[in-house]
């Protein structure tokens, strides 16, 4: 017994081509219902087991297809979904000729007990596959098909529509975050320029956030002097597997070119290439090189000019 499996998700296919190899069953395998007609032409298939919402064409076309076809009617199909649940949506798998509808998720021995069902109904001549088609005319079957497709995409609309409403309400929280934490907080982008800031950064750094937003790297609040040493830390975490510190000391250059003893903190952003950075002036680990007013009167004084400096970490 050959089975032919249907779906556009990689994961869903390894775990039903697992659960069926491992009932003694041959497998193949497709993403799509294009690619399953390919391998239909193959032929050798004893029976379909498809997904519905695919992408080139869906489970139903798939269906269409199969039972139009004098050949491929003779093969058991079954739809296997987790979005198509509506007992209309299986009304119609139905009308187009399939011999079962099986809703996600399902027990594995459930499921498997349902296939072995269908294989003794086909043996014993209850599932007449050879003579089964659709019960539908074409017009009809477009009607109902565009019935389905659309009233499936009003839902994923309303579920898009409740997913940007959390993620916005997400972001507020954030911001709202952000916005009020007493730290001086950038969020920096791969190629170091700064793309948010709070309002804390803003009162350090003496720039506002139309000027420093998208515009300004992060190096270009960092002396010379202490550039090679950040360039050495952010070199080492850029290589696989290299270990850089998170924690240090450097520089501050403000926007009247006052220098201030800054503790920085880096860390990245889950699921993205950027970072966060936390600029805390007033750091205990100051204290072993002095006050920070100390510490700042022997270095040298810079212009707000004279710090545009475009070196990369």
């Amino acid at each position: 017994m050959k089975i032919l499996i249907v779906d556009d998700r990689e994961e869903n296919l390894y775990l039903l081509e697992a659960l069926l190899k491992g009932n003694g069953y041959k497998v193949v395998s497709a993403r799509n219902g294009i690619e399953a007609l390919n391998e239909l032409k193959k032929g050798s298939i004893d029976m379909i087991v498809s997904d519905i919402l695919m992408p080139k064409m869906d489970g139903y076309q798939l269906c269409m297809k199969c039972k139009s076809d004098d050949i491929l009617r003779k093969i058991s199909f079954i739809f296997y979904t987790a979005t198509y649940i509506d007992k209309r949506d299986e009304e119609f798998a139905l009308k187009l000729g399939a011999e079962k509808f099986i809703v996600k998720p399902v027990e594995p021995d459930v499921f498997i007990n349902i296939i072995k069902g269908v294989i003794r109904d086909v043996e014993k001549g209850k599932i007449l596959t050879k003579k089964k088609k659709p019960i539908l005319k074409e017009k009809e079957t477009f009607k109902l098909y565009s019935e389905r497709l659309i009233k499936k995409l009003e839902k994923k609309m309303l579920d898009l529509e409740k997913s940007n409403k959390r993620v916005k309400e997400s972001e507020e929280r954030y911001r709202t975050v952000f916005e009020n934490t007493s730290t001086a907080t950038v969020v920096i982008k791969e190629d170091t320029v700064i793309s948010v800031v709070n309002n804390q950064f803003e009162r350090l750094s003496g720039y506002s956030k139309d000027e420093i937003e998208n515009k300004m790297k992060w190096t270009d609040f960092v002396i010379p002097e202490d550039l090679e040493k950040m360039e050495k830390y952010h070199s080492a975490r850029r290589k696989a597997g290299g270990k850089a510190t998170t924690e240090y000391e450097f520089h501050f250059i403000d926007r009247k070119g006052n220098i201030k003893d800054i503790f920085l903190k880096i860390g990245m952003i889950p699921g993205s290439k950027k970072k966060c950075g936390f600029f805390n002036g007033h750091h205990q680990a100051q204290a072993g090189r002095g006050s920070a007013k100390k510490s700042s009167s022997k270095l040298p004084q810079y212009s707000g000019k004279e710090r545009r400096w475009h070196h990369c970490c």
